[in-house]
């Protein structure tokens, strides 16, 4: 589905979960007041754009990444600018997963 901006371009929605590019509907706004969107096939809801560096994805697949790779808490916190309580519940959610 095609979005609007202000200057007219359009931006091609693809859900970041399933990949599918149709089927996309508008669903809203956050609390951020950031558009969100619906994916009708794997019926799950996103944004493009996130104001908190933690929500973005991917983000848990880093910290898991740079915890391997030897980086502190402390390291990762700077690195991608999260709070480091948000860094330590990723590795307590990651442990649990295992």
């Amino acid at each position: 589905m095609p979005v609007f901006c202000n200057a007219m371009a359009f931006i091609e929605v693809v859900c970041i979960h399933c990949r599918k590019p149709d089927d996309i509907v508008r669903n809203g706004k956050a609390r951020s007041g950031l558009q969100r969107f619906l994916c009708r096939s794997c019926n799950k809801t996103f944004q493009l754009d996130y104001l908190y560096n933690a929500n973005q994805p991917g983000i848990h697949e880093r910290i898991v990444r740079l915890t391997h790779n030897g980086s502190g808490v402390r390291d990762i916190e700077r690195y991608l600018n999260i709070s480091r309580t948000t860094v330590i519940a990723h590795l307590k959610d990651y442990r649990r997963q295992q």
